[in-house]
């Protein structure tokens, strides 16, 4: 074998007992859940906080534009912001529209149409809203009214297995 051989082999034999080489280990196996979240889950801030929420979404098919109202007590926390960030699964084309409603805001999201952009059957970040803090207290930023739609216009009715997560926020 020679010695560049054996040092070789010792050195191959020390990686795997210093670095477990010899272990197999398992992937994690893909989230397959369709649900929309909001994170983080808990957050805790003061009054006059500004207070930052990624909006995503996990194993959607056929995704072109989501509607849905986000409810919280409006007399705590104010709606700022949305935003569509870089990493977003609709690509950086897409336009989005928020309006205040009495029980929190109502928020559209879209893909621009054109030639070649297709539907979406990814999971990932959607948006970024951001919320002030405005009275001490505990209160659920909440998904309701979600819809799913194609780009020919048609609503995906697959929508019975989607878990709507939310978040809490306590305000000291």
């Amino acid at each position: 074998m020679g010695r560049f051989g054996e040092i070789l082999t010792g050195l191959i034999i020390l990686n795997a007992l210093i670095f477990g080489c010899g272990k197999t280990t398992k992937p994690d196996a893909p989230d397959e859940t369709f649900y929309i979240n909001l994170t983080p889950a808990n957050i805790t801030a003061d009054v006059g906080d500004t207070l930052t929420l990624t909006g995503s979404i996990n194993s959607v098919e056929g995704l072109f534009a989501i509607s849905f109202d986000l409810v919280f007590d409006t007399s705590m926390v104010v709606f700022e912001s949305l935003t569509i960030p870089s990493n977003s699964i609709l690509g950086q084309n897409s336009i989005s529209f928020s309006n205040q409603i009495v029980d929190g805001v109502s928020v559209s999201i879209g893909r621009t149409q054109t030639s070649g952009n297709d539907n979406v059957s990814a999971s990932g970040p959607l948006f970024v809203a951001k919320f002030i803090a405005i009275s001490p207290g505990t209160t659920q930023l909440q998904y309701r009214d979600v819809y799913i739609i194609d780009e020919n216009g048609a609503e995906n009715w697959e929508l019975g297995g989607l878990e709507m997560r939310l978040t809490i926020i306590t305000i000291g």
